[in-house]
């Protein structure tokens, strides 16, 4: 078998990484994936090229990979992927020296973001050597197909659902814990898998804070509220952001709720094909910035979003991607004042 452009995937208990799922249609966690291709991935970005694969899984999963490969579009052509079958008797170690001896593997491609050290030193352990390739399987999903953006807008409907349901909820009095778990509960009320990642709820002070964690905190008259939530469908992910100001707020707050939501609108007018992203964050970036508020725009200006939430293409001032059909993106401008609050505005685009 040729090995010139072999690949090894590890899928650690928990780590969350969608690789697996996203060739083989296998949603747990616990395996390895080795397969080889005729041609990189780094030039052809499809899998249509894969010759043989070998998924190493251990009991737990062999049921659910028997129902899985039955009922999900694989995209690997069907006897491609063989499994393997590991057990207290014949470890994933011992597996994994059988493939690479019969293989006659001396050399491998990982992705080393996703890559943890103890699956290199094991490979390593192997006399294997390593090929970093970072970011490798996020750039071969780059481009969504009709399928995934049905799934995505199947998880953009759940969970702008359930947001227009809890929104009546959101005044002062209620703790950021509830509208959180309220949030959480509808989502997958509604059909989600899961969310997409814990539910950003901050008010007052704590809005200042892009990434603040939802706590016990009673919202007050005077707040700026921030929500940032999303929900999980097939396997792919939805990202919005919301900003809801109190009856009290102050002036300044409302100020910058407009000048945000003017540079969200502007931003997403020139998200089309053969845009490059980072006009869409110099368009973005150069409203809040003439508006005074430069210093408190902290991050970018978005992210593509797929089966991770946060997935290439970057959409940010050093990005160079030019957008094309079937990328899809967020724009989520904001501006964090210390002491006073924040605004965060963020939509997705399917261009």
């Amino acid at each position: 078998m040729k090995q010139s452009h072999t690949y090894i995937l590890t899928n650690s208990e928990n780590s969350g990484q969608p690789a697996t799922r996203y060739i083989t249609g296998f949603s747990g966690s616990d395996s390895a994936l080795v397969f080889s291709t005729k041609k990189p991935l780094s030039e052809t970005k499809t899998l249509e090229n894969i010759e043989w694969g070998k998924l190493m899984l251990d009991g737990r999963y062999w049921e659910q990979w028997e129902t899985e490969i039955q009922s999900t579009k694989c995209r690997v052509q069907s006897g491609r992927i063989e499994i393997v079958r590991v057990h207290k008797d014949y470890t994933s170690k011992q597996a994994l020296a059988d493939i690479i001896k019969q293989c006659s593997m001396t050399e491998c491609i990982v992705d080393s973001r996703i890559t943890s050290y103890e699956s290199v030193l094991t490979l390593q352990g192997q006399g294997l050597k390593l090929i970093s390739s970072p970011n490798i399987f996020q750039s071969i999903r780059e481009i969504k197909s009709k399928e995934e953006i049905v799934q995505i807008q199947k998880a953009q409907k759940i969970a702008l659902d359930a947001f227009e349901v809890v929104f009546p909820e959101i005044v002062p009095g209620v703790k950021e814990s509830y509208i959180a778990a309220r949030l959480e509960f509808l989502m997958k009320q509604g059909g989600a898998e899961r969310v997409a990642f814990e539910p950003i709820v901050a008010s007052g002070a704590q809005s200042a804070l892009p990434h603040a964690r939802a706590t016990e905190k009673t919202i007050s008259s005077t707040d700026s509220v921030i929500i940032d939530f999303g929900a999980v469908c097939g396997g792919y992910c939805s990202d919005f952001t919301r900003t809801i100001l109190m009856p009290n707020a102050p002036a300044k707050l409302h100020e910058i709720y407009h000048v945000v939501q003017d540079a969200k609108q502007n931003a997403t007018a020139i998200a089309i094909p053969g845009v490059r992203a980072s006009k869409i964050d110099q368009v973005a970036r150069g409203i809040i910035e003439d508006a005074g508020y430069g210093a408190y725009f902290t991050h970018s200006t978005g992210h593509g979003v797929g089966m991770e939430v946060h997935e290439l293409p970057s959409v940010s001032a050093k990005s160079e991607t030019t957008l094309q059909k079937g990328h899809i993106i967020t724009i989520e401008p904001g501006i964090y004042v210390p002491g006073l609050g924040g605004v965060r505005l963020e939509d997705m685009v399917i261009l």
